[in-house]
């Protein structure tokens, strides 16, 4: 935060048995710095400003101070994310004609569909 700046070069994931792990990039051309505008730095404070302090906080490979938790206090992976995008797409897509497409927590695009009035 201090240098407005995150870090990829690991990432969380929960395996079938539902552990938790921390590794690094699969490579080392996966790991960088991606600047935060201003934005993306003020949505940071607020979630951390907002976020419940757990009963008891999670601690995954040395690492703790997750920003998202799930029900259970454990810290949200990639498949939480994709259930809610999901349901957030198909909830907008019964509403609206101009369909919504697919979106995951590894997609990056800029959309270029609109909101139908």
């Amino acid at each position: 935060m201090r240098n407005r700046r995150i870090s990829v070069n690991h990432h969380l994931q929960r395996k079938r048995n539902m552990e938790y792990i921390i590794e690094e990039t699969k490579t080392a051309s996966r790991a960088r710095e991606i600047p935060m505008t201003d934005d993306v730095y003020q949505c940071f404070q607020r979630i951390i400003a907002s976020r419940p302090k757990p009963k008891t906080e999670p601690m995954i490979g040395g690492r703790c101070g997750f920003l998202y938790l799930d029900k259970d206090g454990k810290p949200m992976v990639a498949l939480h994310w994709e259930h809610y995008f999901k349901h957030i797409c198909q909830k907008y897509n019964s509403i609206y004609k101009v369909q919504m497409p697919k979106v995951t927590p590894h997609v990056h695009f800029a959309p270029t569909w609109q909101r139908a009035a």
